[in-house]
């Protein structure tokens, strides 16, 4: 998380809100990519990874959207097993920005 690049964008009742949307909805969005990628329906990987890549800019979670780039160019090729590893990299990122998130959130009261 790139928090003073959010804070340059953000005042800080609006980051509060925009880190607690973030933790309801993305656990979510994580799953349906998830979903997809396990059906094999790589067109929907690449069209939900993008949409939450849009998400990820918008926190200015800079590792998470990387990863959510690699998967949506991945889906495109519709390589299974590069699709998955990329997969499993995004959900472990995912993972500690949800953790830095959650520290923030909590230190900001």
């Amino acid at each position: 998380m790139d928090f003073e690049l959010l804070k340059s964008r953000f005042n800080e009742r609006a980051i509060k809100q925009l880190l607690t949307m973030f933790v309801e909805t993305a656990p979510g969005e994580v799953f349906n990519i998830e979903k997809s990628l396990t059906n094999q329906a790589f067109h929907e990987v690449r069209d939900q990874a993008h949409s939450f890549r849009g998400a990820c800019s918008t926190i200015c979670a800079t590792d998470l959207l990387r990863n959510c780039r690699e998967v949506e160019m991945a889906a495109d090729t519709a390589d299974k097993e590069q699709c998955e590893t990329l997969f499993a990299n995004l959900k472990s990122t995912f993972m500690s920005t949800l953790c830095e998130i959650e520290e923030r959130l909590v230190s900001a009261g």
